[in-house]
């Protein structure tokens, strides 16, 4: 019986570990910094998710202990397990997405929103010694507001450290958005060039309140 437990205790976390929902990111990721465990590691300049090799790691256990548990009286329980973990991850995102908007439809203020960097993008070139960024972004609006203020951070450009400009944007209630925004430069910059920057870090500010998204990774 305690051998049931723990495979089965291990096949759930491992798919809690590994899913990813609708921000575009491990849960395992938001799991590991709730109970203060940092969710990534560094080896020289590659960074690892630690909750998803570990929930990878429990899965595998959790499949293969599970399935020789069973396997006498369910000898097609292995077959099943696999079709049933590839469907959860499948839905997940979108599972996730719905409990979440229901959950906070009726909420407003800075917990009513998120910003999810999976399909965000920002494209900066130099004009008249001023950066320009043309960002996409992909806003999340839960709750009932329909103004954000917001900026992207973290953009190293050339020498400089390169401050924009925070914009105040419209988001319809209850809807994902991408929302295309312009930002130039607070500072001015002594190169010219372009680029693109894919998953681009943003600051959110509403109410007085402010918070940073990053991509995880």
């Amino acid at each position: 019986m305690k051998a049931k437990m723990l495979c089965v205790t291990a096949l759930i976390l491992g798919l809690l570990f590994i899913s990813v929902h609708h921000l575009g990111y491990p849960l395992g990721y938001d799991l590991f910094t709730g109970v203060g465990i940092p969710p990534l590691i560094t080896a020289g300049n590659t960074t690892y998710h630690l909750s998803t090799i570990i929930g990878s790691l429990l899965l595998i256990i959790g499949v293969y202990g599970t399935a020789r548990l069973f396997e006498a009286r369910y000898p097609k329980i292995m077959s099943r397990l696999i079709i049933g973990c590839i469907a959860y991850i499948l839905v997940f995102p979108w599972v996730s997405g719905q409990i979440v908007s229901l959950v906070k439809y009726n909420t407003s203020g800075l917990s009513s929103v998120a910003y999810s960097t999976k399909d965000s993008e920002c494209r900066y070139q130099t004009i008249e010694s001023r950066l320009v960024a043309d960002c996409m972004l992909n806003i999340y609006n839960y709750g009932n507001e329909h103004q954000i203020t917001i900026r992207p951070v973290d953009i190293g450009f050339g020498r400089d450290h390169v401050t924009l400009e925070p914009k105040e944007i419209t988001v319809e209630p209850h809807r994902r958005s991408l929302v295309p925004v312009r930002f130039q430069s607070v500072n001015l910059v002594d190169v010219e060039g372009r680029g693109m920057k894919k998953h681009p870090a943003v600051e959110i500010g509403l109410h007085d309140h402010w918070k940073v998204y990053r991509y995880p990774g």
